[in-house]
């Protein structure tokens, strides 16, 4: 059974490129503010010592949903994004959304390379909730892409991808501080534990793929 999807897009890559690369975006309806607000954070990037490290090539995005109203965050590791901070696992980018409380989603992971899109194969959705006055990392996302060799031009072709939530891996609570003063982070609740639908969105380090594991801190872990 395939794992991903694929589809061939005919749009300038510039296109797709230019699109929320800030990851600041939140749908009007959703925004809260002050102890009414309930703070989501989540760090993306790319685990840079990887074989398979998702910047080698392609656009990489997961949403946000929410179950009681329309719209969606698009959260994007690619081209135009500017790292918060960089370390031995690799580099990485901090969002911070201030949302009304709820029950919200992990959807719809997919990348972009290549003149195509790959998606997962069936539907993506894990749910989390959150409340107001409280303050949640949904995780330190590292991308990964599953190459499908190269094309005519000598372009990575993607064949997959993983968002790995390192459940053992900290938060970087200075680097958080240090871009987000305001936020309380004293009673941080993570929520990588909820975040395991293999092999799109894991958890655990050990289910990477081998091949990918080779010269790569993040996935040497031992939980």
């Amino acid at each position: 059974m395939k794992k991903y999807k694929l589809f061939v897009i005919i749009l300038a890559v510039c296109c797709i490129v230019s699109c929320a690369v800030k990851n600041t975006y939140v749908p009007p309806h959703w925004r809260a503010q002050g102890a009414a607000a309930a703070n989501i954070i989540m760090v993306v990037g790319f685990a840079t010592r990887s074989p398979c490290g998702g910047d080698k090539a392609g656009f990489h995005s997961i949403f946000l949903h929410s179950e009681r109203t329309h719209g969606s965050i698009q959260v994007d590791a690619g081209p135009g994004l500017k790292w918060d901070y960089v370390d031995h696992n690799g580099k990485y980018a901090i969002a911070h959304y201030a949302v009304r409380p709820g029950r919200y989603f992990l959807t719809n992971p997919f990348i972009f390379g290549s003149v195509q899109s790959i998606h997962a194969a069936k539907e993506v959705k894990l749910p989390f909730e959150v409340e107001a006055g409280k303050t949640y990392f949904l995780g330190a996302f590292s991308v990964y892409m599953l190459s499908g060799g190269k094309n005519i031009f000598g372009q990575i072709v993607p064949a997959g991808f993983i968002w790995l939530a390192n459940k053992q891996q900290a938060p970087n609570v200075s680097a958080i501080k240090s871009k987000f003063p305001d936020l309380d982070l004293s009673n941080l609740i993570r929520l990588e534990e909820h975040f395991n639908m293999y092999p799109y969105i894991i958890n655990d380090p050990r289910l990477l793929p081998p091949k990918c594991v080779p010269g790569d801190p993040i996935a040497s872990v031992s939980p």
